[in-house]
């Protein structure tokens, strides 16, 4: 079997330029890819992985970190269609890592890791774990999620988007709310935090009349809550909610309380999925293209890759909010 070696001595030529003509990675004249060619098709050579690999010191392979916990949000499915998309351009491809538990990620992360060029991660976190190995190794990411400029990061502008939804319902009459929130060790809970009490206190409110309370993603916490404390709770006329899917639940416990969604309680979620359109009232909620943020990582990605300059480490992708009647003025004012 013919060898990257062997190539290299018939095309005279060095094997990093074989390497870039069959992996159609550098510029290469056409004279010289040519003759590579030539001498592919005479010797009958097959690229090797392993072989290109030691070439080039690259492996042609992203690894792209989704999460660590149980459920797999709707939003993937675009997400990982847009860094595929960009990735193929590059002649990437792309190594999912999806764990149920921190102890399922430490392992794939050390004792099952990949050879991998980069990464890309999904939510991430104060303190996360997940970018200390890859440090280890040296290898350049991105984040999806994250408020610190000097971060390679993809995102969409959280802290506007709760600050424009809250200041959209203090218009409404609306000054007592329960603002259901995430983890905030998540850069996104924390962004979503930052603008709704921004958005009070330019309206010279503060957080006496609201509460922040802590749910998880599925929303079965703040379904609980809600129910156990309605008594406390229902007195707040606006609710904000960190996605479709919790807003779903809170739905359920106003319905079941005898309170209508958009005429005695106003609602919107700050991240939307395909549930908004199910519900009655159709939900107010947040239009994110997740295909394009998908897009804009891997690009991210690879200029570091590339070595080439950064123009803007953090990149905001737009985000529509689409306000509907589950939010109306208070009756109460």
């Amino acid at each position: 079997m013919a060898t990257i070696n062997d190539v290299a001595k018939l095309a005279n030529v060095s094997k990093s330029t074989v390497s870039n003509v069959v992996g159609d990675r550098k510029y290469v004249s056409e004279e010289l890819r040519q003759r590579v060619l030539a001498a592919c098709r005479e010797l009958h050579y097959v690229p090797s992985f392993t072989a290109t690999t030691l070439v080039t010191k690259k492996t042609g392979i992203i690894g792209l970190f989704l999460d660590i916990e149980k459920r797999y949000d709707d939003f993937y499915g675009d997400l990982i269609k847009g860094v595929f998309t960009q990735a193929k351009k590059h002649q990437y491809k792309i190594l999912l890592y999806y764990s149920s538990s921190p102890d399922d990620m430490r392992t794939s992360l050390v004792v099952d890791k990949e050879p991998i060029d980069g990464a890309i991660l999904l939510k991430p976190f104060v303190n996360d774990y997940r970018i200390d190995y890859i440090l280890q190794d040296n290898l350049p990411y991105v984040l999806i999620g994250n408020s610190q400029k000097s971060v390679p990061s993809v995102d969409v502008d959280n802290r506007k988007i709760a600050y424009d939804i809250t200041e959209r319902l203090i218009g409404m009459g609306h000054r007592n709310f329960l603002f259901f929130t995430v983890d905030p060790r998540f850069s996104v809970a924390n962004d979503r935090i930052e603008g709704f009490k921004q958005a009070l206190r330019d309206n010279g409110l503060n957080m006496r009349g609201s509460k922040i309370v802590l749910t998880d993603h599925a929303g079965e916490e703040a379904a609980e809550i809600l129910t156990h404390f309605y008594n406390e709770y229902g007195k707040y006329t606006a609710v904000l909610a960190p996605s479709d899917i919790v807003a779903k639940r809170l739905y359920r416990v106003y319905q079941e309380n005898g309170r209508q969604v958009g005429k005695e309680i106003s609602i919107a979620a700050m991240g939307g999925t395909e549930v908004a359109f199910d519900l009655s009232p159709q939900l107010t909620t947040v239009s994110v293209d997740y295909c394009r943020i998908g897009e804009e990582c891997m690009e991210l990605l690879y200029r570091q890759i590339s070595n080439c300059e950064l123009v803007e480490k953090s990149v905001n992708v737009d985000a529509k909010i689409i306000y509907t009647n589950s939010c109306v003025k208070n009756s109460g004012i």
